[in-house]
């Protein structure tokens, strides 16, 4: 993605999701380009209200989770290096347990940033973007892979076990299987993401679908 490409996800497969949310993938941030204000994904309600958004980073190098809106959305934010944001694939992690009001990001498996006070419920997201701001003003530099959202709330041990696992049919003996929202693995043509389970998305712009190389992690 190099501005102006996004992924336009069909919220019909979010519906329900209110207390417990995990959002993975996958990422490799444009080391000529970052840092600058970036949104990796985000998600609106009705009222174009944000309910989930990434900023990975934003312009000050910093990382930004925000979830749930109720008069203003809840967010935990931290000072984030140049080798977890750019240059080399690393797996990022965004969960929320609005009930316990916890919120946590991972990064290669691996708790990064813990937030507490955060129980807005996550209201019913009308329409989301991956690679871009739900209107389009902000995008993401860099490439997306094997992004996944879960109505439940995922450990380190969990997400390290299987965030090298992208195959629909490898997730099935997942502790979280039942929970599983979605997932895209950036391999469908011509404006589709397909075998990605039931969350569907459309590619909007002139972003490369194309299969990554297991060397390619160690860029």
């Amino acid at each position: 993605m190099d501005g102006n490409d996004r992924m336009e996800i069909d919220p019909v497969a979010l519906l329900g999701i209110d207390t417990t949310i995990t959002l993975e993938c996958w990422v490799r941030g444009d080391a000529a380009v970052l840092p600058t204000n970036t949104t990796l994904f985000e998600g609106m309600n009705a009222a174009n209200q944000r309910e989930v958004n990434v900023h990975l980073p934003w312009s000050n190098s910093r990382a930004y989770w925000d979830c749930g809106y109720d008069g203003g959305y809840d967010r935990i934010e931290q000072d984030a290096g140049e080798g977890i944001l750019e240059g080399r694939w690393v797996h990022w992690a965004f969960t929320k347990n609005a009930e316990t009001g916890v919120m946590r990001m991972f990064v290669n498996g691996q708790l990064w940033l813990t937030g507490t006070g955060k129980d807005n419920v996550i209201g019913e997201i009308a329409r989301m973007n991956l690679g871009g701001s739900w209107n389009g003003d902000v995008d993401y530099y860099g490439d997306v892979a094997s992004f996944r959202i879960w109505d439940a709330v995922l450990t380190a041990p969990t997400l390290a076990a299987y965030m090298n696992v992208s195959s629909m049919d490898a997730l099935l003996d997942h502790p979280h299987a039942d929970d599983l929202r979605g997932v895209i693995n950036m391999d469908g043509q011509d404006g589709e993401a397909t075998n990605q389970g039931p969350l569907a998305g459309w590619l909007h712009g002139d972003a490369g679908r194309r299969m990554f190389s297991p060397r390619e992690a160690f860029l």
